[in-house]
This record gives structure tokens, sequence and C-alpha cells, in this order.
């Protein structure tokens, strides 16, 4: 039985965009090789090398639209860039970077899996290549 779009609006605000209810006050964007599905597993997560690291996203409503109805469920986006840096090596032993997670810590390989999703158009990363997600890329979908 799906659940209303009620139910949805308040899992995906209370989860990252109001920021007096339960959830936790960051989550961390992780990037990944394959589908990370519903269960965290560190060696699908890139390796800490090349520049690579997390990046914290404050919950509240400037980092996440509200939630929309997209392909018949509720959707909400990143509201404001993200932003991974430079990077100093390749990524992902130079395959494109596809996945992206929210991750309740800080560390490559560690934390739990809240949310995940694909990458619209996915990117092989070199020395050198810019790394971010502009607003409404990375969505979150219930």
């Amino acid at each position: 039985m799906p659940i209303s779009d009620a139910q949805a609006d308040e899992i995906l605000n209370d989860r990252f965009r109001t920021t007096n209810t339960a959830g936790p006050a960051t989550v961390y964007v992780a990037l990944f090789a394959s589908d990370p599905g519903r269960v965290y597993s560190a060696a699908q997560e890139l390796a800490a090398t090349g520049g690579y690291a997390r990046v914290p996203i404050a919950k509240g409503d400037a980092s996440w639209t509200a939630p929309a109805t997209v392909g018949g469920k509720r959707e909400i986006t990143n509201a404001a860039l993200i932003d991974f840096g430079t990077a100093s090596g390749t990524w992902n032993s130079g395959a494109p970077v596809a996945y992206f997670g929210l991750m309740t810590t800080s560390g490559v390989g560690t934390g739990v899996l809240v949310a995940s999703g694909a990458i619209d158009a996915p990117k092989a990363v070199g020395a050198g290549d810019p790394v971010s997600f502009p607003n409404g890329s990375l969505r979150i979908r219930l």
C-alpha cells in the first residue's frame, strides 16, 4: 500500500528541511561507484583519495526544495549548489561517478545511509576537474 502525499511530505520535511523536528542537523553527500540501494556498503563509496571527501549539507528549507509530485512520487531536490571542490587526483579509477547518497557522518566508509539516488549526468573525474551539483540536480523521492 503506498503512503499518502501528506505522509511523504511529512517524512521529507522532517528528515531534510524543517529544522525544528527530528533527524540529524546535517547530512553528508557521498558519491558512489554503483547504486548503494537501501543498505550502505563502504566498498561502493568512492575511496578517500584524490581530494574526495563527503560534503556537509545543513538540514533546513534553504538546503532542500519543498516536496512536489514528480512522476507520481513526492520529491525534494537540493536548493543550493553542492560543491566537492576540485579533484587533486582521479576518482573512481576514472570510471564515471553515477550515484550519490546522504549519510549521517562525515567520514568516508562510516555512517548510515539515509537516502540515495542516481546522478542525472554521470561524470568521470580526473585531477583538476571541478566537482559540483547545481540546484535541483540531486533528487530524493518517496
